[in-house]
């Protein structure tokens, strides 16, 4: 098996290569245009540790918006989830990811914790008791990481063009949503997903997401159903059907996938019009397949 899987990642990188060249890095933050839509890196964590990686595995980007699944689990283990629910709701929104999303029943509230609204009212629970270094290090630790470094470039440049972020915290406040103040939410928002990962990293982290038993069993089946319905915002259907694996998304070009033997992370920054890793997309697909990963496969 040990040759078979080296294989089957050499060989995802080889299915997935071609999709470079059909998408676009992300540009509504300038310092994420300069990525190289070049790059692909793939790694596979069995259940049992090990680990498989091929392409540009050892590349650190920033991870956008996969930290939002650390926000919700972070969130969840501090407050539970019926003070998490009370502010935002667990539906698809069927709208981009910086859409805010509010939907209007039972409460006024944003649709997921997976669009930039829903993720900023989390943040902003989860900064009026916690410093944004006891946030990182505790995620460190998750994934045995003495630091997580924080790409400082992209910050500035996420700061400096968040005009849409802005908007959302000025309705969110207006609803009472937020439990800290607008700029500490949006510098701790911003500074998250500016943490720097390499495609072996978000492996660790999809394993410790499906694995690690300081994550309760009820948490994880909260994020992994929300993975499944919202994780790639407004392409997660087409996605659900085409590779069927609790996965999230981020603009840097990231992508964790979860399952019970085999986790995923991947790097390609070249983007969909929705905002997903082309290749990255195209990958998972190959080892949803050959693999039979999709929770509804029950061919024999």
């Amino acid at each position: 098996m040990e040759q078979t899987l080296e294989t089957l990642v050499e060989n995802a990188m080889t299915i997935a290569e071609p999709w470079k060249k059909n998408g676009q890095v992300a540009s509504y933050i300038p310092e994420l245009s300069n990525a190289d839509p070049k790059q692909l890196g793939i790694s596979l964590m069995t259940k049992d540790g090990r680990l498989y990686s091929a392409g540009d595995s050892d590349y650190a980007f920033t991870i956008q918006s996969i930290v939002k699944c650390y926000f919700l689990l972070f969130a969840l283990d501090k407050w539970g989830e019926d003070i998490v629910f009370s502010l935002v709701h667990m539906e698809p929104s069927g709208a981009s990811f910086q859409s805010p999303a509010i939907t209007p029943l039972p409460q006024i509230r944003p649709a997921n914790p997976f669009i930039n609204a829903g993720a900023l009212v989390l943040c902003s629970l989860i900064a009026s008791t916690y410093s944004l270094e006891e946030f990182v290090e505790s995620l460190a630790q998750l994934i045995s990481r003495e630091d997580l470094p924080i790409d400082r470039a992209v910050y500035q440049s996420e700061y400096a063009h968040s005009q849409a972020n802005r908007q959302s915290l000025n309705k969110l406040a207006e609803l009472e949503l937020l439990r800290a103040d607008r700029e500490t939410t949006l510098d701790f928002y911003i500074k998250s997903c500016a943490i720097l990962m390499d495609t072996k990293d978000l492996a660790r982290m999809a394993w410790a997401f499906k694995h690690h038993e300081a994550i309760s069993p009820r948490h994880r089946l909260i994020l992994e159903s929300l993975m499944f319905t919202c994780g790639m915002y407004n392409g997660s259907g087409e996605y659900a059907v085409r590779v069927g694996i609790p996965s999230k998304s981020g603009v840097g070009g990231g992508l964790i996938a979860l399952h019970d033997d085999y986790c995923f992370g991947l790097y390609a920054p070249a983007l969909d019009p929705k905002g997903n890793s082309l290749a990255a997309r195209k990958a998972m697909a190959f080892f949803s397949e050959e693999l039979r990963l999709h929770v509804f496969d029950r061919t024999d």
